[in-house]
C-alpha cells in the first residue's frame, strides 16, 4: 500500500505462526506495544527532567520531576486520537516505530546524561534503524534529538554535529525509500497537490492536529479535505496560515523564557511536520494516527503548564487535582466509545459518512462490505449513493459498479455505461482508464458488440502496448468472429510479454481450448494444457480440458487416467464422473459408463435419459 515497514510485516508473521489468524492476537499485541510506550513516555520525560533540573536555569518547580512526566504519560496512554493506532489491527506499525522511537530517546538522554559515553549513542542508532524499519515515520528522530539538546542548554559544537551525522543519513535514505514506495503504488495524488493552496491546507492541517489535542471532538477514521462550499471550514482554511503564525510568534518568544513551552512544540512539529500534505498522500487532510508520537510534545507542554498551577495554588490542590481527575475521566470515556467505531466495516464507514456526509469514500466503503458478503444490491446501492454525495468522486465507484453489472448481475448495458463514465474522466493518467477500457471491451464482447469490443482493445494497446490481458481478450473476440488466425496471434503476442502466472494460465487454457474444440490440433492443445498442470498442479480447468483432448483423439486409456486421478483429488465434480463415462462408452464398457453417469446425475449434473436408455440396451 505505498508504505515500506518490513519489520511491522514481520511481527505479523511471527503472531500468525504461532497462533493463526486470531484477531484477538493482533489486538492484544498492539494494546501491550501501546502500554510500553506509555511507560516509556514517563521513563523518557523523567529521564529528561532529571537532566535539565542538573542545571539550574532549568528550574523545575515543586514535584514537577515526577507531575509532568506522569501527566504527560497518562494524556498519551488515554487521548481518544490515539485510538486509531491501537484499535486498528493494521496500524501496529505506530505502536511498534514509536516504541523503539522512544528507546532510540532514552538511549540518547543516557548518552548525554553518561559523560557522552559512545555505547548509548550506538544503542540509541541501533533502536532508531528498528523504528525506521517499522515505519518511515521515524525520520524526524534526529531533530528531536536537537530539541533535546536545546532543552538542556547544550552548546553548539564538533561533537554535537558530528554525533548526529549517521542519524541524519539514515533519516535521508529511509525518507527516500518512502518516497519511492508511495511513488510506485501511486499513493501520491497529484489530483490533489494544487501548489497555490498547499500552504492553506498544511496549515489548516496543523491547526486541526492542534485543536483536536486541545478538544478532541469530531473525530473520524478519515478527515477530507475541505470543499469549496463548506462555509466556515472553507473560510478557516485561508484563515489557518495567520493562525499558525500566531501560534509560532509565542513559541519564539518563549525561546528564552520558558523551555518547556519550545521544547514541546519542537518535538511536537518535528514529529507531525512531515505529515503536513506538502507531498498531497491519499485524499485526506490529517489522519489521526499521526497524531501518536507527535502529541507527546503537546502533552509535555499541558504537564508543565499543570505544575506550575499545582505550585502556585497549593490551597486549591483538592481542586486542582479534581479538575485532573475529571479531563482524565472525560478522555477516558471518549477513548472507549471511540473504540466501538473500529468494530467492522460498516461501525466505521458510517462513521465517517454521518462525520462527513459528502465524502464519498464513505459509501463507497461500506459498498465494498457488502461486495464481500455477496450482497450485490446493497453494494450497487451504496456505490450509486458515493457518486451522488459527492460530485467530485473519483471514477473508483463507476468502475467498481460496472464490474457488479458486469461479472455478477450479468446486466451489460448498464456495465457499458459506467465504463464510459470511467473513462470520460479529466485525469488520463489515471490507472482507472486502462482498467475501465479493459472491462469496457469485455461488456461489449458478452454483449455480442465484437467490433466494439476490438475498437476499445485497439486503443487499449496504443495507450499500453504490452497489456498482455487486452491481447487475450482480442483472441477471444477474434475467436468469436471467427478468425482463428488472428485469434492465436493475439494469443502468441500476449505470452510473450510475460504475463502474471494468472493470466498466462488463463490465456494458455484459452489457446488449448481453441486448439482442441475448433482447429483439432491435440497435440499443441495438451502441451499448453501440461503447461498449465506444471503451474498449477491440479488445475481443474486444465485436468479436464486434458481428458477432453484425449477423449477426442480417440486415447480413451489416456482420458480415462486422467479422469482417475482427478477423481482420486477431488470426487465432487460430476463432470468428471460423465466424462469417464463417455470414455468408458467408447471402450464398450457400458456397465461401467453407466455407473459415473447416473453418479453425475446423482451429483446434479443433466444427463439426456435417452443416452442412458441406449447404454442400458448395449450392456
Amino acid at each position: 500500500m505505498g508504505c515500506y515497514h518490513p519489520l511491522t510485516m514481520f511481527s505479523y508473521n511471527i503472531e500468525y505462526k504461532l497462533f493463526g489468524m486470531h484477531a484477538k492476537v493482533f489486538h492484544f499485541d498492539n494494546l501491550v506495544l501501546h502500554l510500553l510506550n506509555t511507560l516509556l513516555v514517563f521513563y523518557f520525560v523523567f529521564l529528561l527532567m532529571k537532566q535539565g533540573a542538573k542545571n539550574l536555569s532549568n528550574k523545575i518547580i515543586g514535584n514537577g520531576i515526577v507531575v509532568i512526566p506522569s501527566i504527560t504519560a497518562v494524556l498519551f496512554a488515554i487521548h481518544p486520537m490515539h485510538v486509531e493506532s491501537v484499535a486498528w489491527a493494521s496500524e501496529r506499525k505506530d505502536v511498534l516505530y514509536v516504541f523503539f522511537f522512544l528507546l532510540s530517546l532514552v538511549g540518547y538522554v543516557f548518552y548525554l546524561s553518561n559523560n557522552y559515553g559512545t555505547k548509548f549513542l550506538v544503542v540509541s542508532f541501533i533502536y532508531f534503524i528498528l523504528s525506521l524499519f517499522s515505519k518511515g515515520q521515524a525520520v524526524v528522530l534526529p531533530l528531536v534529538f536537537l530539541a533535546i539538546d536545546y532543552y538542556l542548554k547544550r552548546k553548539i559544537d564538533k561533537r554535537m554535529i558530528i554525533e548526529k551525522i549517521p542519524f541524519f543519513i539514515l533519516s535521508a535514505i529511509f525518507g527516500v525509500i518512502a518516497i519511492k514506495a508511495q511513488v510506485a503504488e501511486s499513493a501520491i495524488n497529484s489530483d490533489l497537490a494544487d501548489k497555490s493552496k498547499i500552504l492553506f491546507t498544511s496549515s489548516y492541517g496543523l491547526f486541526l492536529y492542534i485543536f483536536k489535542a486541545i478538544l478532541p471532538i469530531g473525530l473520524s477514521g478519515a478527515h477530507p479535505y475541505p470543499k469549496a462550499d463548506a462555509g466556515g471550514i472553507a473560510a478557516l482554511l485561508y484563515v489557518a496560515p495567520a493562525i499558525i503564525l500566531g501560534l509560532l510568534f509565542l513559541v519564539y518568544r518563549s525561546i528564552k523564557s520558558n523551555r518547556f513551552v519550545v521544547f514541546g512544540s519542537i518535538f511536537f512539529l518535528a514529529g507531525v511536520f512531515m505529515m503536513l500534505k506538502f507531498i498531497p498522500v491519499g485524499d485526506t487532510i490529517i489522519s489521526e494516527r499521526y497524531s501518536y508520537l507527535p502529541y507527546i510534545g503537546i502533552f509535555f507542554i499541558f504537564g508543565s503548564y499543570y505544575n506550575i498551577i499545582l505550585e502556585k495554588f497549593k490551597q486549591y490542590k483538592t481542586i486542582v487535582y479534581a479538575v485532573l481527575g475529571v479531563l482524565i475521566l472525560v478522555l477516558s470515556v471518549g477513548t472507549f466509545q471511540r473504540c466501538f467505531i473500529w468494530k467492522d466495516t460498516f461501525s466505521f464507514w458510517n462513521d465517517v459518512a454521518e462525520k462527513y456526509p459528502t465524502y464519498w469514500r464513505a459509501p463507497n466503503n461500506i459498498a465494498q462490505g457488502y461486495l464481500q458478503k455477496k450482497d450485490y444490491d446493497n453494494a450497487v446501492k451504496y456505490f450509486s449513493k458515493a457518486i451522488e454525495v459527492d460530485k467530485e468522486c473519483p471514477p473508483v465507484p463507476y468502475m467498481w459498479r460496472g464490474q457488479i453489472y458486469l461479472d455478477n448481475l450479468k446486466k451489460n448495458e448498464l456495465a457499458i455505461a459506467d465504463f464510459k463514465k470511467v473513462i470520460d474522466f479529466p485525469n488520463k493518467h489515471d490507472p482507472t482508464q486502462i482498467e475501465a477500457r479493459i472491462d469496457l471491451g469485455l461488456s461489449y464482447y458478452r454483449n455480442n458488440q465484437y467490433d466494439d469490443a476490438l475498437k476499445i482493445y485497439e486503443e487499449v494497446l496504443q495507450r499500453d502496448p504490452n497489456n498482455a490481458k487486452a491481447y487475450q481478450l482480442m483472441a477471444l473476440v477474434h475467436s468469436q468472429k471467427k478468425e482463428l488466425t488472428k485469434a492465436l496471434d493475439d494469443y502468441t503476442k500476449a505470452l510473450q510479454l510475460n504475463p502474471s502466472k494468472d493470466l498466462l494460465i488463463e490465456i494458455m487454457i484459452n489457446r488449448g481450448s481453441l486448439y482442441t474444440d475448433v482447429l483439432g490440433r491435440f497435440n499443441d492443445a495438451i502441451t499448453d494444457f501440461k503447461k498449465v498442470l506444471e503451474l498449477s498442479p491440479g488445475n481443474v480447468d486444465a485436468t479436464l480440458n486434458t481428458g477432453i483432448t484425449y477423449y477426442k483423439k480417440g486415447e480413451y486409456d489416456n482420458a480415462i487416467n486422467i479422469f482417475n486421478t482427478a477423481i482420486q483429488k477431488d470426487g465432487k465434480e460430476g463432470k468428471l464422473y460423465y466424462l469417464r463415462a463417455l470414455c468408458l462408452a467408447e471402450k464398450k464398457d457400458f456397465a461401467n459408463a453407466l455407473i459415473d453417469i447416473n453418479h453425475a446425475k446423482s451429483m446434479g449434473l443433466q444427463v439426456e435419459d435417452n443416452l442412458i436408455k441406449t447404454w442400458e440396451s448395449k450392456k
